[in-house]
């Protein structure tokens, strides 16, 4: 496992519009995912896609939380209310985002590659019949995960803080 220096950046209120913008900016090229989650009517919902920047404004507008990443960078999300939402960036490269600040002093990153070390999800895949839903008797609905392979994984870098606590988990490949 790799260690590396990691950037975390915050912006606590930034408009929808704006926020639009730097979602399509930052992920128009190459590949990436989103999950996003909320409450509803004391149901939960959550979704976990492969991200293409035509769903921007649909994501951002009906999903109360979530997170698009990539290989390169990973932006979370929690909606303040209908025009400002807090934002998270993490990624291993210093990238310049307008309204954005660092948090949380220096970070040390340390890799999980997925072929190695990565984080299994919940399920067994449905078959030819169904190759992108999933299922595990212990959640009671169909999962969906954005792979065909029989077992699926997530590539990961942890944040760890100068005390080497690991404080946050940035997604970055499904496999």
């Amino acid at each position: 496992m790799s260690e590396k220096r990691g950037f975390v950046k915050r912006c606590p209120s930034l408009g929808r519009t704006t926020f639009m913008e730097l979602l399509r900016g930052q992920f128009e090229k190459g590949t990436s995912y989103y999950i996003v989650q909320r409450p509803d009517d004391g149901d939960f919902h959550l979704r976990f896609h492969r991200f293409k920047p035509e769903l921007v404004e649909w994501l951002v507008i009906n999903w109360d939380e979530g997170r698009i990443f990539s290989d390169e960078l990973e932006i979370r999300w929690r909606k303040k209310d209908e025009d400002a939402y807090d934002v998270l960036a993490l990624a291993e490269k210093d990238i310049q985002l307008t309204g954005f600040e660092p948090i949380g002093g220096e970070w040390q990153v340390e890799e999980y590659p997925v072929e190695k070390t990565g984080i299994y999800l919940w399920g067994k895949g449905k078959g030819k019949s169904q190759p992108e839903f999933w299922v595990e008797t212990r959640i009671p609905r169909r999962l969906y995960y954005p792979s065909d392979r029989p077992v699926v994984r997530l590539g990961a870098r942890c944040y760890r803080t100068e005390e080497g606590t690991t404080q946050l988990i940035r997604l970055m490949e499904v496999q």
